[in-house]
C-alpha cells in the first residue's frame, strides 16, 4: 500500500513539473500602456522582471514575482541547445512513445522509448517537444513562420 501511496505523489509530482506557458519567450506584447511584469526564464531558471505594453504578449506575463515562482519554479531549466542533440535509439524490453526535436525537419517527431538511456532531446509528449524546441529555429527562419503556441498556431512577424 505504501508503495502505491509512493508512485502515485511521484507521478504527480512529475505531471506537474512541466508548465508549458513556462517556457514560452518573453513578449513584450504591444500598445502604449507600460507596466512592471515577470516572466520566467527557463534558460537560467528564474522569474525576470520586464515592461509589459498592455497588449498582446503570451501567457508567461505574471503581476507578481511569487506567482510567477508557484507557476513556473517546478519546471526547471531547459538548454535550448539540448535540441540540438541527436537522437540515439536504444534497445531495451519495455517501450513507450516519446518525441525528439528532428533539427533537418524543423518538427517534433514521435519514436519508441525503450526506458533505457537518454539524452535531453527526449519529451513525454509532441507538445512538450514542440513548446521547448519548436521556437528554437524561429531567429534563423523567413520573416513570417507558423509555430505552436499554446493549443493554435500563431501568425508571428519575426524579426532578422
Amino acid at each position: 500500500m505504501f508503495g502505491i501511496i509512493l508512485l502515485i505523489l511521484i507521478f504527480q509530482k512529475c505531471s506537474l513539473s512541466f508548465n508549458k506557458i513556462c517556457f514560452y519567450r518573453k513578449d513584450e506584447g504591444y500598445g502604449n500602456d507600460t507596466m512592471e511584469k515577470f516572466y520566467y526564464d527557463a534558460t537560467v531558471g528564474q522569474c525576470m522582471k520586464f515592461t509589459y505594453r498592455g497588449d498582446g504578449g503570451n501567457d508567461n506575463n505574471f503581476d507578481a514575482k511569487d506567482v510567477c515562482e508557484k507557476t513556473c519554479k517546478s519546471s526547471g531549466t531547459f538548454d535550448r541547445r539540448n535540441c540540438r542533440k541527436p537522437h540515439i535509439p536504444h534497445y531495451c524490453p519495455d517501450a513507450t512513445y516519446h518525441y525528439y526535436y528532428d533539427q533537418k525537419l524543423r518538427r517534433c517527431e514521435n519514436y519508441r522509448w525503450l526506458q533505457c538511456g537518454k539524452n535531453e532531446n527526449n519529451f513525454e509528449s509532441e507538445e512538450e517537444c514542440q513548446v521547448k524546441c519548436g521556437l528554437a529555429d524561429a531567429r534563423i527562419s523567413a520573416n513570417k513562420r507558423k509555430f505552436f503556441q499554446d493549443e493554435i498556431y500563431s501568425d508571428v512577424e519575426l524579426s532578422k
